[in-house]
């Protein structure tokens, strides 16, 4: 059977704390289930509690003993990549600050100039992205 090592009382205390009041979902549940391995409850009545594969609570387990707290966190997901280079994206937002209302407009050009389609879906998710980056770095 298998087991998360002893916690010491600091760590148990992280594991509550990472439980109640850690960044997302995933990881306050990672939490959770380390809390109750060191009470020794086993891989499959945590799987049936955490509504898992019982490969993945020993995952998190092995995660927690390799990399301590920092392996309980999601690691970086693959996406679909992005339809229009850097260089396109600057061009359709120069496109934009000329004819901020004329998004449709941009769209065309930029589907001419480099004879890729997308939708307005995703110059919008495009135009909010570079925004966010925007108000990030001005507000370093």
């Amino acid at each position: 059977m298998k087991f998360v090592g002893p916690l010491t009382e600091e760590e148990k205390a992280t594991l509550r704390y990472g439980q109640s009041e850690g960044p997302g979902a995933r990881f306050r549940q990672r939490c959770h289930a380390l809390l109750l391995s060191s009470r020794e409850y086993r891989l499959d009545q945590l799987a049936d509690i955490f509504e898992v594969d019982r490969d993945t609570v020993s995952g998190w387990i092995d995660a927690w003993e390799k990399q301590g707290l920092r392996g309980l966190y999601d690691g970086p997901r693959t996406g679909r990549p992005m339809i229009y280079t850097e260089c396109e994206q600057k061009q359709l937002l120069e496109w934009i600050e000329e004819e901020p209302r004329q998004l449709k407009r941009a769209q065309s050009r930029l589907e001419a100039a480099t004879g890729k389609q997308s939708s307005a879906k995703t110059l919008k998710r495009l135009l909010k992205k570079t925004v966010i980056a925007g108000s990030a770095a001005g507000a370093r």
